[in-house]
């Protein structure tokens, strides 16, 4: 082992004692007191066990009716243990006796959790505790629980029974402005319909008080004789999912809400409203100014919720024919609303006529779905504004008696119908829509369909087959009653006016034409590529893609103008909606804009955006041309490119008058390209030689030419080319061209690039010291040539000092322990010969020996000699050997 090793070894093996060291030599004192504070822990723990186990036992129900000086008295209680201390003197650890505490009063999450009305009294009465949560159900009868702002109840699934009767201060209510309370995971009510009593709602909100809101999250609702909302000038909101089931002919069995303002902001409200009282779904009689929602009447259906309400009432019953009137259904929200009254106000949507004054805001959002089942014509009569159904929407409004709307002439209501997926209107008098407009140039029905939109009139809500049906891709029109006329867009005719003005059921459906959404090409080469476009076809799959490719860019778009139209019919091994054509036809070198078109039964689509594409180049042909562009080192090699080879239809007269196999006239020109001509005298072109080509000649310099030089006679070389034309990419054509140069007699003589000669060391001290042998085995020159070659040594120098103090013998007869050096070359061909390396060669060249081009190709040299003083001091000489080849006589 060295020194250094050793040293290592010994300081890794101390570090292992050391660490070693701090285990096992622990002082005994240090390992009795560990022991002792072991023992001590597991003591403590034992009894922290036992006081959870007394503390435990008590029942939940006595702690949480506890009143609060109780608990106050337990805490103290608590202290005072804290203060004690073992015969140790070790101090006990109270914390869980305190934890038993806590748990049973207060959840994980901050609730207060609740099982009785007393502690619900105290909580919300005297603590003011924000968030409670129900252990129980609990009937709180007929006590006043006044609420206050960010109150939140959590009922956990359980259920509250309550009696208000018709007292504003029974119950829940709350008497702050502004303030916001929630009302979640709660049952209202029993299953037999008692438990829910009083019209002033779950939480009365008191008139005075503005802006209070209210929501309610997952609630239950069953009542015979109740109303369950109360909050005349503030916010009523839903989330989850809700459902009330109000049914009842007692005295408090009334409206569902009074309100001005209902909003469903996620998840599914769910109303069966079916009592004998009062005339209204929705009472909103609010007049507070500080309200935003002063005197009108409001629903808002939040994106991706749903109402659906089943009522015997009107669904708006308001306190003026001045209050506007908004139902707001959001994108990808739906409302559905069922009457099922029959006493005369009870049977209207609307309640009273709407006046002058009072707007109408029906807006309803894109993928949204309404159903309005109606007994009689929705009453706006006077009022202004008007009903927007957005794109993709399903709507249908059914009138058991008459039309949609009664709306008076002095009224400016109006329908806008925009791309829809269907909006049906079905009644059972004339004309269907009923609205009105007191000029005949004011248009108050509008449509549009992103491609087009059908109407069909049929001229009983029964009827199977329309009276009429036509497509229009956007008309406004003017109606009154059964009056139809034109305003703008694309007008109606005569007959389709009539069917309008006759019909009793209106149906207006988008024509879903695709809709191109991309369009790609891939796999591009010389003369084909690969076209494909994806479209939107909205359930009516694709009966034909349809490609077009232009050489100009202003053409595109123009029929008449495509130089290659590709149809398919068979669409049968496509994916729906995205579809690929092979072109196998095009030219190549030439730049393209591609548009494509998809149909379906309802028509086809827009044409798509252009976009541009490249072939590549094509090599028609490579050779030389003439005898005279070869000689023994030299070849003229010409080629061209394919330049406007393809063919094109003129489409000129249109698509079915087409004009085949015209000669293209389009390719790009190859003055710009970069050629390249790559040659090799092996088959795989490994050491290949590139060379840039630049003369180019011909139509669009299509064709070119490069001389070759410093070739080799009677050699077969290979020749290929590569190409970046208009495409950008770099193309190397697989046809490969063959020539063998002429004959000529040349020498081509591979040497070996270093000779290396030493003397050998283990024969010191005998008569052999200084032997000198080759370092490597062989050293080979090889003939690759065509001619027999004679190979002399005609120079051996001397290169550095060493070598320069050496003396170079002719013989072998040296004298000892002087700087002499006899070498020997040995060349071993058909025969072998001798040469001395000194610096006579340099005037009397000696010939090593002959090569011919067959058998006897190879030369191999050798060194062996004798420096005569191997103890003396060490020299590296460095020598030149130089070789001289010719042709042999």
């Amino acid at each position: 082992m060295n020194k250094l090793a050793l040293m290592m070894s010994i300081l890794m093996f101390g570090n292992g004692i050391s660490a070693a060291g701090l285990e096992v030599l622990q002082p005994a004192a240090e390992e009795m007191a560990i022991q002792e504070s072991t023992e001590s822990v597991e003591r403590s723990d034992e009894q922290l066990e036992e006081a959870e186990v007394e503390e435990t036992s008590e029942s939940l129900e006595e702690i949480t009716a506890s009143s609060e000086e109780d608990v106050e008295v337990s805490s103290t209680t608590v202290e005072e243990q804290t203060e004690t201390t073992d015969s140790s003197n070790e101090k006990k650890d109270t914390s869980a006796k305190a934890a038993v505490y806590a748990e049973a009063l207060q959840a994980e999450d901050g609730y207060w959790l609740v099982g009785d009305a007393a502690t619900l009294k105290t909580y919300i009465g005297t603590d003011k505790k924000n968030n409670i949560r129900l252990t129980a159900d609990i009937d709180i009868g007929s006590t006043g629980l006044a609420l206050y702002n960010s109150f939140v109840l959590d009922g956990a699934g359980h259920t509250i029974t309550y009696n208000k009767a018709g007292s504003t201060a029974a119950g829940f209510y709350l008497q702050e402005t502004n303030a916001t309370v929630t009302m979640k995971n709660v049952n209202f009510g029993l299953a037999d319909g008692s438990g829910a009593t009083g019209y002033y709602g779950i939480i009365t909100g008191f008139d005075a008080y503005p802006n209070m809101t209210m929501i309610f999250e997952n609630i239950n609702y069953t009542t015979n004789n109740g109303q369950p909302l109360y909050n005349l000038n503030g916010q009523i909101i839903f989330k989850g999912n809700n459902s009330f089931n109000q049914t009842g002919s007692s005295t408090y069995s009334q409206e569902w809400a009074e309100t001005n303002y209902i909003e469903v902001e996620s998840g599914t409200t769910k109303v069966v409203h079916n009592t004998t009282n009062m005339y209204g779904f929705i009472y909103a009689h609010g007049t507070n100014t500080n309200s935003p929602y002063a005197s009108s009447a409001n629903v808002v259906v939040r994106s991706g919720a749903s109402f659906d309400v089943e009522t015997g009432h009107a669904f708006f019953y308001s306190g003026s024919a001045s209050y506007d009137q908004s139902i707001i259904v959001e994108d990808n929200a739906a409302l559905a609303v069922k009457q099922t009254g029959t006493e005369a106000t009870r049977k209207r949507f609307i309640y009273p006529n709407l006046g002058t004054g009072a707007a109408t805001d029906f807006r309803f959002g894109v993928n949204s779905a309404v159903q309005l089942d109606l007994k009689i014509p929705m009453p706006l009569y006077n009022s202004r504004g008007g009903m927007t159904i957005g794109e993709n929407a399903a709507y249908e409004m059914n009138v058991e008696e008459g039309n949609m709307f009664s709306v008076s002439t002095s009224g400016t209501f109006s329908m806008d119908i925009d791309r829809v997926q269907k909006a049906a209107f079905n009644g059972t008098a004339a004309g269907t829509l009923g609205i009105r407009s007191s000029s005949t140039s004011v248009a108050n029905l509008s449509y549009r369909g992103t491609n087009r939109m059908k109407v069909a009139a049929y001229s009983s809500e029964t009827a199977e087959l329309p009276s009429a049906a036509f497509n229009k891709t956007e008309t406004a029109l003017s109606a009154t009653n059964t009056t139809y006329q034109n305003v703008s867009g694309e007008a109606l005719s005569t007959a389709e006016l009539n069917a309008l003005a006759t019909s009793k059921r209106l149906v207006f459906s988008s024509v879903w034409v695709p809709e191109i959404l991309s369009t790609a090409v891939t796999n591009e080469s010389s003369q084909s590529a690969v076209l494909s476009v994806t479209s939107e076809n909205r359930s009516f799959p694709a009966t034909e893609a349809t490609y077009f490719l232009f050489t100009n860019e202003g053409d595109t778009g123009t029929l008449e103008k495509a130089k290659h139209i590709y149809t398919m019919t068979d669409l049968s091994q496509q994916t729906e909606g995205t579809y690929q054509f092979e072109a196998t036809d095009l030219n190549p070198n030439t730049t393209y804009w591609l548009q494509a078109r998809v149909t379906n039964e309802n028509g086809q689509s827009d044409w798509s955006q252009p976009i541009t594409f490249s072939t590549d180049p094509d090599l028609q042909s490579l050779g030389i041309e003439n005898e005279e562009d070869l000689t023994e080192t030299t070849a003229k090699i010409s080629g061209i490119l394919a330049n406007n080879t393809g063919f094109w239809t003129d489409f000129s007269n249109g698509q079915e008058n087409p004009i085949f196999n015209q000669a293209a006239d389009f390719g790009a020109s190859y003055s710009d390209a970069v050629i390249q001509m790559e040659y090799s005298k092996n088959s795989d072109f490994s050491e290949a030689e590139t060379t840039l080509v630049e003369q180019r000649f011909g139509p669009n310099d299509s064709q070119f030419s490069e001389e070759l030089t410093n070739l080799r006679p009677s050699t077969t070389y290979y020749v290929r080319v590569k190409v970046t034309g208009i495409s950008g990419r770099e193309i190397l054509f697989p046809f490969v061209y063959t020539f063998e140069t002429k004959y000529g007699e040349y020498i081509d003589v591979s040497i070996p690039v270093e000779m290396i000669f030493a003397t050998d060391d283990k024969e010191a001290g005998t008569e052999n010291a200084g032997t000198i042998h080759s370092k490597d085995e062989s050293y080979e020159i090889k003939n690759q040539g065509n001619v027999d070659t004679a190979v002399h040594v005609t120079g051996f120098t001397p290169e550095n000092e060493a070598a320069k103090e050496i003396e170079l013998l002719t013989d072998m007869n040296g004298q000892a322990a002087s700087d002499q050096l006899a070498l020997k070359l040995l060349a071993r061909g058909t025969v072998m010969t001798e040469t001395f390396l000194s610096q006579e060669i340099q005037t009397e060249p000696k010939l090593l020996g002959t090569m011919n081009t067959s058998d006897a190709n190879i030369l191999q040299l050798d060194f062996s000699g004798k420096f005569f003083n191997p103890l003396g001091k060490v020299l590296l000489p460095s020598y030149t050997l130089t070789l001289k080849f010719e042709k042999a006589e």
